[in-house]
């Protein structure tokens, strides 16, 4: 038997079936349908009983054959009992699988909304057929679904991490050095900045680990570990609230399981324990 996949697809032109599912957005929030610790993403019947119409669909793929749109609503629009809810605070209701397709759906939306008109001439854009793109058809200039690299790293030395925090997390949460690749710049170059920049010390040993879809609004983090090599701790202040050296046994609050932080950290946590642990693969991937 083949293994369940989503098969990505982009066509205009496709128009919703019986069978179809919907991952729809109010804003920046995902609609669910919630069955008590899990949830679900509405189909065609359900949308059709409660006299909902997606406004823009679009088609996003193929799940096992089964179709899937996107689509648009106001809040108005919203009929009991679905809900609009946080892509964060989706992780753990919706399955694996349909988490991953409502990640891709949210960058797929922000794209949507922001290549309207064209950057260059800035006439309306027209969907491009046979490809997910958008073309100008004064200027013939084409956009394509962004996708901004980030990278983020552990930084570890004997029995301890080094850890960040920023002003706007939850109280007392810490995490990983993290920081957008410039033109021109290569993952582990940007490292190397990254780290100098925001905390001031210098590293060896700098070694890839996986990566992890961000939809918030279209990052790619590219995970990695390095070992200290020199220097005093420098807080960038614009960037940072605080910056220490951890014992991996007092550990502080640490980022959600939905996160590749928590993912290098988790991993990170293993291998001294002397457990013979492979880096996972992403579970919110498709």
């Amino acid at each position: 038997m083949q293994p369940s996949r989503f098969l990505r697809q982009a066509d205009p032109s496709a128009l919703p079936t019986q069978s179809a599912r919907w991952f729809i957005f109010v804003d920046d929030n995902l609609v669910v349908l919630p069955n008590g610790e899990s949830a679900r993403v509405p189909d065609v019947q359900t949308l059709a009983e409660l006299g909902v119409s997606p406004q823009d669909p679009a088609l996003l793929g193929y799940d096992d054959d089964v179709p899937c749109f996107l689509g648009r609503l106001e809040s108005i629009e919203l009929a009991p009992p679905l809900q609009a809810i946080g892509l964060r605070q989706a992780y753990g209701l919706l399955s694996e699988r349909d988490y991953g397709i409502a990640g891709y759906a949210a960058q797929i939306a922000h794209w949507e909304r922001t290549t309207r008109f064209c950057p260059v001439c800035a006439t309306p854009t027209e969907h491009a057929q046979g490809e997910r793109a958008k073309r100008c058809p004064n200027c013939g200039f084409t956009q394509y679904p962004r996708v901004s690299p980030a990278i983020i790293v552990l930084i570890y030395r004997e029995g301890q991490v080094l850890l960040t925090r920023q002003p706007q997390w939850p109280k007392g949460r810490y995490s990983l050095v993290a920081g957008f690749v410039e033109p021109g710049e290569s993952l582990e170059a940007c490292v190397r900045r990254e780290v100098a920049e925001e905390v001031g010390v210098a590293l060896s040993d700098v070694r890839y680990l996986g990566s992890q879809p961000w939809p918030f609004p279209h990052q790619l983090m590219c995970g990695f570990v390095a070992r200290y090599h020199d220097g005093e701790l420098a807080i960038d202040t614009s960037e940072l609230e605080d910056a220490a050296w951890f014992d991996l046994d007092a550990l502080p609050d640490l980022p959600p399981p939905l996160s590749i932080a928590r993912r290098i950290l988790d991993w990170h946590l293993a291998l001294q324990s002397d457990a013979q642990v492979l880096f996972p693969d992403d579970p919110a991937s498709v």
